[in-house]
Parts: C-alpha cells; structure tokens; sequence
C-alpha cells in the first residue's frame, strides 16, 4: 500500500469483496492501471498514518484487512450503565480523534478502519448527566479473522423532560427608546420528545408595553403568559416582548428587574433552570455625535494646550463598516503640534499637506446601530494641540467636526468654544478646572472612573450633580478643604454639570 496525490483520478472500478471488506464510506478508483482506495476516516495501517488515499498493490492486498468498532449510546434509564430492557437508544453527537460524529436512529455508529490503527472515542453531551466513555481502543484484527469492538456510552438523566428558559436581553436601556426585551425557552432533554410549556414574563409595572413576537396568550395586570408547544430536544424558541421606559417613572443608573418563569405540565419535568431575571440599567445619552474641549466656555487666564474628545454613533439600521473623521484645526493650533491621546477602535490618522485638516480612518469598525447594541454603536477618540502665540481678552477658538458612516451623507458637530474673558468674569481655570470664585476644583476631566471634587473654600459647601437632561444624579456636603471622590463607574456616558450653594457651575466629561 502506498500513499498517493488524487489530481489524476478519474473512473469508479468494481469492488473486489475478495480482496478487501468495504462499506458505503470505502469506495475505489483506477487510473494509469493503478487501484486507488479512498476513506472517509484516515488510514493507518501498521502504526503508519497514511492519509484517506492509498494506492493498492494488488500482490499484498491479501494481508490487508479492515476493522470495525461499533459505537452504542443509549439513555441508561434503570441506571445500572447495561444496555437492556427499558433503556432508548440514543442519536447524540460523540468524538472520534477530535472529529464530531452522531449515532443513527439505533444508537450505532460503524467506524471502519485498517488494522494496527488507534482511534480515541468519546461520549459527549453538555446538557445530561452522563457517564462519558473516554479511551484509546487497540484494533483486534487477527487474519483471517475480522474483530469487532464494540463501545457502550450509557447516558442517564434524572428527568425525561427539561425546558430551561434564559433572558437574551442587553444589560442597559435607554430612556424613552423602544427597549426589546428578549428571552429563550430550551427544550435541553436528553431523549427526543415534545415539550409544551408556558411561560411567564412580568414586567416591571411602571413600564409601558408596547407588542410581543410572538403574541401572549394571556395577560393579567403586568403579567404576560406566552404558550410554547411542539418543543423538541435540542429546539429553542426566543420571545421578543418591547416596552418603553418612560421619563416621569424611571431615572439615569435606575435597576429595573423583570422576572421569567416556566409552569411544568407534567410531573417528570426538571424544575433546575426554569426561572430567571431581566435584569437592565437605565441610561440616557448626550448627543451621540458631538464634539468637547478642556477647557471649554470662558477662560481667565492664558492658554497653552486643547484637548479635544469626537464622539459619534451609529444611529442607523446596520453595520457602519467604516467611518470618517475630518477636523479643521483652528488657525491658532499649528498642525504640527497636533498629538493623539487614543481611541476606542484601531484607527489611521493623516494630515493633508499644506493645511490644518486632519482625517482619521476606522475602517472595518463594524459599529453595530444603536437600536440592536447601544454600547456597541458607540466610539470616539481624543487628541490635544498647543494654541500658538497668547489668547488675548476677547479672542476665541472654534472647532467642529465632520463625522462620515461609511457613504453617507457626514454628520456635523456642534463647536467647541473656548474664550478668553478678563479676570473677574465667570470662566475655570485651564490646568485645574475650577468654577465660579474658585469655590470647588474638579478633576481629571473627562474622566471614566474616578472624579474628584475639591473644596478651595475654608467653608462647607453643598453641591448636586446634574446630567445632561437635568435631572439630580448626586447631592452632597463638602467640609472645609475637603475632596470628594465621586465613582463614575456606575454613571453612563456623557456631559454633566456640578452646581455648588455658592452659584458656581462646572462641567465635566465622563467617557
């Protein structure tokens, strides 16, 4: 027997039973007055791995014989791990060297093989309790003799029936937005058979319903029941029920649960996952395609340095596959003090020669749209520049974007504006963002975990923390020269505002 290269194959010959035992997965071609055996399963023959194509040479093939291992699974309902009476045959996937492969209707599997080759065979199923069968099996060929191994898989299983349920839905939602809550209904049942079960959703009472796919059957109060029949084993069904959480009854940061539940219909259904929670927080946006400085607003002493932070966000129906970035940095910024701080996706950055026009290129992003992942539809990215020469009282910065999702039309930002104002006008101080009178200093900014907020006063000072629609997030008493170490971990994305007793007001980025 040689290994052989199968580009010049090209007519079936006959079988020769005499000469070597075949199956539906053994068949043989000639060429060039040569025989060559094809395999499903590679050959080994004599401890020699010799691929799925062999060359036969007619004056040896009597020494070559095939062996066959016969794989069984069945469901082991008396428990004692012998096939026998009371006991089901079982269809279930199992592993020959790594490859998948499944029983038929009688729980068999004929593996063929030559002789001196060592297959290893495991059972294999996630969802019973099992007594998985894990071992090398050594071909018995003895000529003339065909051996026959054979390989028993019991599987046992504490109940006939086991429909699992699982929420499917996003960890966060949004206010005002049409949020589809999805959850799945398992039929994870070791043995073939028909599930029917209901289910149970109940919605937090404040939300407001809007449709479900598919349709309950019945409703009572908050409580949605959905009907689910003709289940199989190894089948799963997803319900997609959508609500809306309105703005007067749920508040940024909120916890909303729902709960899942299934009702068994029969006795000898396993009970072990038929409960669960949906489980999301409340979040709002900015405007999702914005762009900031630090600083912003009015400045009172000179400038040396701009950070600026782009935001955007796929607001379609789809992918956005790639997207454009394009800024026009002010004249009072030299391009070649331009420097990027980072980003949330791999990006190319280029500066058109000549000019201050800076582009950057996130392509192959794959922003999912907002309306399937709300985290996901989300990127930005941040640089700095010097300000050439000094900011005198009166002068401003303005700076916008132009942001394109793959061929579309761009969208526009509004501008960052920075502005220099004499002493005594009401501005923060560049290096350490302080508000009105130096009342409170507030940094990093933009932070994304940890925020502090100073008191410069040697008096208690009050201050509450507002989100971008103005609603309170956070109240708090600040002691003389006191910092308070505010955990934005737990807020989402966006612009805020600190308002102190004093009258100041700051904003700061949490990103």
């Amino acid at each position: 027997m040689k290994s052989s290269k199968h580009d010049y194959l090209s007519t079936i010959a006959s079988y020769s039973q005499d000469a070597i035992d075949t199956t539906e997965y053994t068949y043989f071609k000639s060429s060039d007055n040569k025989i060559y055996h094809f395999s499903a399963n590679k050959i080994n023959y004599n401890g020699v791995d010799l691929g799925n194509i062999v060359e036969l040479v007619l004056d040896s093939i009597n020494s070559l014989k095939l062996d066959t291992i016969v794989i069984k699974q069945f469901k082991d309902n008396n428990e004692n791990y012998v096939f026998d009476n009371g006991d089901q045959n079982l269809s279930n996937p199992f592993f020959i060297d790594n490859v998948e492969y499944n029983t038929n209707s009688d729980g068999i599997y004929n593996y063929y093989h030559y002789d001196g080759y060592n297959p290893k065979i495991q059972g294999s199923n996630k969802d019973c309790i099992t007594v998985p069968f894990s071992g090398f099996i050594n071909s018995k060929t003895s000529s003339p003799n065909i051996s026959l191994d054979s390989i028993y898989i019991p599987y046992i299983a504490s109940k006939n029936i086991n429909l699992a349920i699982k929420s499917n839905s996003f960890h966060q939602a949004r206010l005002l937005d049409t949020i589809t809550l999805r959850f799945k209904v398992e039929n994870k049942s070791c043995v073939a058979n028909n599930g029917n079960v209901n289910v149970e959703l109940k919605l937090n009472p404040l939300v407001r319903l809007i449709s479900s796919s598919p349709n309950f059957s019945s409703k009572n109060g908050n409580a949605l029941n959905f009907s689910i029949t003709n289940l199989f084993n190894s089948q799963s069904r997803e319900i997609q029920v959508k609500v809306v959480y309105p703005l007067n009854h749920f508040r940024i940061n909120q916890i909303v649960k729902h709960y899942l539940k299934i009702t068994p219909s029969t006795s000898d259904m396993d009970s072990t996952d038929n409960r669960d929670s949906i489980m999301q927080r409340i979040v709002y946006s900015y405007d999702p395609n914005a762009k900031f400085s630090l600083p912003e607003g009015r400045i009172t002493s000179d400038l040396r340095k701009i950070k600026y932070t782009i935001h955007f966000q796929n607001e379609g129906n789809d992918d956005a596959r790639n997207v454009t970035i394009i800024d026009t940095i002010n004249l009072k910024m030299p391009v070649y003090s331009f420097q990027m701080i980072g980003a949330t996706h791999p990006y190319s950055v280029s500066i058109q020669p000549g000019t201050n026009i800076v582009t950057w290129q996130f392509n192959n992003i794959n922003l999912k749209p907002k309306s399937e992942n709300e985290e996901k539809s989300k990127g930005y990215l941040v640089f700095e520049a010097n300000v050439r020469g000094d900011l005198r009282v009166g002068d401003s910065i303005r700076n916008k974007a132009y942001i394109y999702f793959d061929y579309n039309e761009p969208i526009i930002t509004n501008y960052a504006v920075i502005t220099r104002v004499e002493e005594k006008g009401n501005g923060i101080n560049v290096n350490k963002v302080v508000g009105q009178s130096n009342t409170i200093e507030v940094y990093p900014n933009p932070t994304s975990k940890v925020l502090n907020i100073k008191n410069l006063k040697n008096e208690n000072v009050n201050f509450e923390v507002f989100n971008s629609l103005g609603q309170s997030v956070l109240k708090h008493n600040l002691n003389l020269s006191d910092t308070y170490l505010l955990n934005c971990e737990n807020l989402s994305k966006g612009i805020y505002f600190i308002a102190t007793s004093t009258g100041d007001k700051v904003k700061f980025v949490i990103q």
